[in-house]
């Protein structure tokens, strides 16, 4: 659960299958679904568990998306070509 700490729908379907894999033990008391339901709602998650989906619920604010990907490749190549009339002056030979 570590590495979906930052994924807050990761983070709520780990912990629910975890739950239910501790549910058939009567060692350990785990909450219900809708005891889930209610922590996410109480704290404004904007989350729901309708098992076997977790459903998205209330407003979310919609991640913004670059227009064009610019790939490290290419952000090299600029950078290179950039720099590059510098280190050709540089190294020209003298006639």
């Amino acid at each position: 659960m570590r590495h979906t700490a930052e994924n807050a729908p990761l983070f709520i379907e780990a912990f629910y299958e975890a739950c239910e894999a501790l549910r058939g033990a009567d060692t350990i008391a785990v909450p219900d679904v809708g005891r889930m339901n209610r922590i996410l709602a109480e704290r404004g998650v904007g989350y729901e568990i309708r098992p076997p989906a977790l459903v998205a619920v209330g407003p979310h604010q919609p991640i913004p998306v670059p227009k064009r990907y610019q790939s490290l490749m290419s952000r090299r190549r600029r950078s290179c070509l950039a720099c590059a009339p510098k280190y050709i002056v540089r190294f020209r030979r003298v006639s």
